[in-house]
């Protein structure tokens, strides 16, 4: 399956691939947060300041996260102008098989953005492996 994800839908989206690559081509994401976790956009600050999280808890559960690298190719869509996620915290740098594509527009913008669904719909018929080399 390919899973497409928007802002915390693609952390959703990434989680399940990591846990179960086996039934997942790729993973599509937009605006979504990869560095940094709940630290890197406003609302996630808020978030985890709500439920009474340190930035070290946040920091240990990160680490502990990303020692399961994902294996499906991934299409990490950011935008410099996002105004949410700092688009920084859209760079993977840990997983093997990504690729990160700027568009512009706004986080909200982004699931309306045309350009976003052009890049979806030529990555969903692409003819890329079910799962790249460890």
């Amino acid at each position: 399956m390919n899973l497409v994800g928007w802002s915390r839908g693609g952390i959703i989206a990434r989680e399940v691939a990591r846990q179960r690559g086996d039934l997942v081509r790729q993973v599509i994401t937009l605006g979504t947060p990869v560095r940094g976790g709940p630290t890197a956009s406003s609302i996630g600050r808020m978030v985890s300041t709500s439920l009474g999280l340190s930035a070290q808890d946040l920091r240990k559960l990160q680490a502990t996260r990303e020692r399961a690298p994902i294996r499906v190719p991934i299409t990490a869509l950011y935008s410099k102008t996002d105004g949410v996620v700092a688009w920084r915290a859209s760079i993977d740098d840990t997983n093997p098989d990504v690729e990160h594509i700027e568009v512009s527009g706004s986080h909200i913008g982004l699931g309306v953005n045309a350009q976003v669904y052009r890049i979806i719909a030529e990555r969903l018929h692409s003819p890329r492996p079910a799962q790249s080399s460890p």
